[in-house]
């Protein structure tokens, strides 16, 4: 009975089942080359490009941002579907703890404020939150590079919600 519960109890934190976080669904597909802000981050070392839904004049669309701009692509029958995370995401490239190019999806929601509305701005490796001023480096598996301003508790995370991320050459699927 005590295993049971013990795997019960750990099978609900984020932290300690997998590497990527079940705090909200994410579930998405692209085709690279139809998204420039895709390409980008894709395509170049170290570029970041953010993924998320957004409602503009009335109809819900694809909004996507990189280092070179911004665009808002329409939802396909097969997008109709995709789950963006709490926040929404941040995809790009990055170099591993081995020295290889890997690819990773972040939430873009702060996850210190842990909420849908406050998003993390996106510059040169960094994502910022304006509200915590807390700031993750993008390059080191989304870890903290500056603690929270007016952090009244130590216990905060210390990492951003990570997403699994497959790139085959054409798509990239998201996941948790």
């Amino acid at each position: 009975m005590c295993l049971i519960a013990l795997t019960l109890w750990s099978a609900c934190s984020d932290d300690t089942t997998s590497k990527y976080s079940n705090r909200a669904p994410v579930r998405a597909r692209f085709h690279v080359l139809e998204y420039a802000e895709l390409t980008q981050a894709i395509g170049n070392l170290g570029e970041y490009a953010t993924i998320r839904r957004q409602v503009e004049n009335g109809v819900t669309k694809i909004h996507m941002t990189c280092s070179t701009g911004a665009a808002f692509y329409n939802f396909t029958a097969e997008s109709k579907g995709f789950e963006f995370g709490l926040g929404g995401l941040i995809v790009g490239t990055t170099i591993n703890s081995a020295g290889e190019m890997e690819y990773v999806c972040y939430d873009l929601a702060c996850p210190i404020c842990d909420r849908a509305g406050r998003r993390l701005s996106v510059d040169e490796g960094l994502a910022k939150c304006a509200h915590c001023g807390a700031s993750f480096y993008l390059k080191d598996e989304g870890s903290l590079y500056q603690k929270p301003t007016n952090a009244t508790t130590t216990s905060y995370r210390t990492r951003l919600y990570q997403y699994g991320i497959t790139y085959n050459g054409e798509d990239i699927h998201l996941f948790n």
